[in-house]
């Protein structure tokens, strides 16, 4: 394991944003067999090395470019033990959002009655539904953008889904 072969991605006096697109094509690839390696799990991979770059990102400014790729995986290594301890618990939550989410899938409900079942829904409910599928981000990017705990996240959202569920059975007259 290490950081790729070739030069530091980020030129002393160089525009950040550049540099930091260019960090992210150079080591992305890398980072991910890294976590994979460390988690176990790709999702869970993809995770730690979309906050590795996050947090690489708020601190830009403060790495030495030379060592950038060092400083990369140690934040990796961080990331990916914080989602091994989270990883029972945040996984089970995962499982259930998900089954709620196929099953809900596997109804066959109308967009009519799903846009009823989405107006009973509370504004927090909704603003995770919006979040999640309309805007298409991921639980962590949301507790992120929300400043709470990820497993508040994705139990919040299981919740919602349950909620949904039950309002598109109701409106069919199922139980």
């Amino acid at each position: 394991m290490g950081e790729p072969e070739r030069e530091s991605p980020l030129s002393l006096g160089g525009e950040p944003r550049a540099d930091f697109a260019h960090a992210v094509r150079a080591y992305a690839a890398p980072l991910l067999r890294y976590c994979q390696q460390r988690l176990g799990d790709r999702h869970l991979a993809e995770d730690a090395v979309q906050e590795t770059f996050l947090r690489t990102y708020r601190s830009l400014s403060e790495q030495a470019p030379e060592k950038l790729g060092a400083w990369l995986f140690g934040v990796a290594r961080n990331c990916c033990l914080e989602l091994a301890r989270a990883g029972p618990r945040a996984a089970a939550e995962a499982s259930a959002t998900a089954e709620a989410v196929a099953q809900t899938k596997s109804e066959n409900f109308g967009l009519a009655e799903l846009e009823v079942a989405l107006e009973r829904l509370d504004d927090a409910e909704r603003s995770l539904v919006f979040l999640k599928h309309v805007e298409g981000l991921k639980c962590r990017e949301i507790a992120a953008l929300t400043g709470q705990p990820l497993g508040t996240v994705t139990g919040n959202l299981a919740r919602t889904y349950r909620k949904l569920r039950r309002s598109l059975q109701a409106g069919r007259g199922g139980a």
